[in-house]
């Protein structure tokens, strides 16, 4: 407000973060349009200049904010149907913990834990535990109804935009906590011998395995370039550039012709030296 003299709720960039969970090319993930650069400060100049553009007004930064929110209210309500697919899909996300995104949290969590490096699980351990937990603590009456309606309440707030693992680090504290109830229950079923009810438990466990699966291929095979750019931007960012090249010639097999791809490609060339590409 002292900048602009223009009130903002909470944040300027909310309505173009509502849009791009809710677009028809949403895959339920963040995702970075061709005509956006690849980067927040420059995104957020991107998203006023065509807003701006095609109100052919100057807006202040909530009115940036409110077209965009239009324009993905627009989708809602034009079509319902794929709305209701797309909140499908994330809600997939949310029960299995199966996404993908450029947070560096995300990252460094996948390639510099061992256990979650050689095993791709991610907070699938979390998010398995969690619901196991979730089902075996439904007989401690009002004591972990808080902890129900957090759960609930903020993977909601996260579906309304798009599913990353920024995001939902406000739902894992309560989701660990379901978890260790979780772990511990299994574990006193097992040792009281009621082994009917922990082959049960066990089954759902394999269950939710193979929805992992599931999600975990229909995610990969819509996977957008804003990956590899994203893992391409830290190696960069760290001088590693022939790693940063491998994730941008990834990206160039997906979408051979993006123009941010190939000026990366260029950039990274000529900290190599290799001035003949």
């Amino acid at each position: 407000y002292s900048m602009e003299k223009d009130f903002v709720l909470i944040a300027g960039n909310l309505g173009f973060n509502f849009y791009l969970g809710n677009n028809p090319e949403s895959k339920g993930e963040f995702y970075c349009p061709d005509d956006i650069s690849f980067n927040q400060k420059d995104m957020l100049r991107d998203a006023r200049i065509i807003a701006q553009n095609e109100t052919g007004k100057i807006l202040k930064t909530s009115q940036v904010s409110d077209f965009w929110f239009q324009k993905g209210s627009a989708f809602i309500v034009n079509e319902p149907a794929n709305y209701l697919k797309l909140l499908f899909k994330k809600l997939s996300y949310v029960l299995t913990g199966n996404f993908y995104g450029p947070d560096i949290e995300n990252n460094i969590i996948s390639e510099e834990i061992t256990l979650v490096k050689y095993t791709g699980w991610g907070i699938k351990f979390i998010v398995m535990f969690s619901l196991l937990g979730m089902l075996l603590a439904g007989n401690e009456g009002g004591r972990v109804a808080i902890l129900y309606l957090a759960v609930v309440c903020l993977s909601a707030s996260v579906m309304v935009f798009f599913v990353t693992l920024r995001y939902m680090m406000t739902v894992l504290p309560f989701m660990i906590i379901f978890a260790g109830y979780g772990f511990y229950a299994l574990i006193k079923i097992l040792l009281d011998k009621k082994y009917i009810r922990f082959f049960l438990w066990m089954d759902f466990l394999v269950l939710f395995l193979v929805m992992s699966f599931v999600v975990k291929a229909e995610a990969k095979d819509k996977l957008n370039t804003n990956h590899y750019l994203f893992r391409a931007m830290r190696y960069e960012i760290k001088s590693e550039y022939q790693k940063a090249l491998e994730q941008l010639n990834l990206a160039e097999r997906i979408a051979p012709d993006n123009q941010r791809i190939l000026f990366r490609q260029g950039v990274i060339h000529y900290n190599l030296n290799d001035m003949t590409q």
